[in-house]
């Protein structure tokens, strides 16, 4: 396997998490894939498959495997959700802030919850020809360019305006600490009714919710951090958010299906590795400076 993320420019870091992209090692067929384990890391993705061939994804009920979309979008999602590449097959992904698709594709999140969506259905007709280019080119540097142009251009277009979602989602990643619904409704001058009312029309969940899926995140992101070196359980529920280790099993098993101890193993399968690469950057801007 063959993936990597990369760094957005400055101006988009807020918005932007990281671009990525995942190679398939060459098979006879998908059924000898490796089968990689994507875990809810509360954010949204583009993600385009290369040479226009599909993965294979599991179905949530069980019911086999089907193929997805040439590109598509996924919402907030809070299992994890397994999936084959297609052999030799390249993804570029788009990595997001929930709120961020709103933004840049005038998408809420709420309508994308737990789904793959094709991009075609719901993309107006200049942004689909917007979305062929990336069909046209394979070094990940121009792709890169072009994504960042058209991101840099919706933004320059866009007006300030508060938004209690977004800053409620950002207050949230940013807090070390477990923030209570009515905190966070305090700090953002609305009500906890309203607040809730608003996060599920816009990114599909409740704050309480969307803060356990943030927890779980920095859990992963800890246990990856460690480069499977042994890791030191006791003691380490409180500092990540969690009352207890017993809550951290739960909700490791609820947002994974794995244990913490089957989440730190080499071989499960997981891909995200949550660290955009200085080098990739590098490349990055040696293009962008011609």
């Amino acid at each position: 396997m063959n993936y990597r993320e990369y760094k957005p420019c400055d101006p988009l870091a807020a918005y932007i998490e990281c671009f990525w992209t995942y190679t398939a090692p060459p098979s006879p067929d998908v059924d000898s894939q490796p089968v990689n384990y994507c875990v809810p890391l509360g954010t949204a993705e583009l993600i385009i498959h290369m040479e226009e061939q599909p993965s294979h994804i599991l179905n949530l009920h069980g019911e086999g495997w089907g193929k997805s979309y040439n590109a598509f979008f996924t919402g907030l999602f809070d299992y994890t959700d397994l999936w084959k590449a297609s052999p030799g097959s390249t993804l570029f992904g788009v990595r997001m802030r929930p709120e961020a698709l709103e933004l840049f594709f005038d998408i809420p999140v709420s309508i994308l919850y737990n789904q793959v969506t094709d991009a075609d259905a719901v993309l107006p007709v200049k942004q689909k020809r917007w979305l062929q280019r990336f069909f046209e080119k394979r070094d990940v540097a121009t792709l890169i360019v072009r994504m960042e142009s058209f991101f840099l251009g919706r933004l320059h277009a866009m007006t300030p305006d508060h938004n209690a979602v977004a800053e409620g989602c950002r207050l949230i990643r940013k807090s070390q600490e477990p923030l209570s619904v009515e905190a966070l409704s305090e700090q953002l001058c609305i009500s906890r009714r309203q607040l809730e009312r608003n996060f599920k029309q816009s990114i599909g969940i409740s704050p309480k919710n969307y803060q356990q899926i943030i927890r779980f995140r920095r859990l992963y992101q800890y246990i990856r951090s460690a480069g499977g070196k042994p890791i030191k359980w006791a003691g380490l529920s409180y500092p990540l958010g969690y009352s207890d280790q017993a809550h951290m099993v739960r909700d490791c098993k609820k947002f994974s299906s794995l244990t913490p101890l089957r989440l730190a193993a080499p071989d499960t399968g997981l891909f995200q590795s949550l660290e955009a690469s200085v080098t990739a950057r590098y490349a990055y801007e040696r293009v962008t400076s011609y």
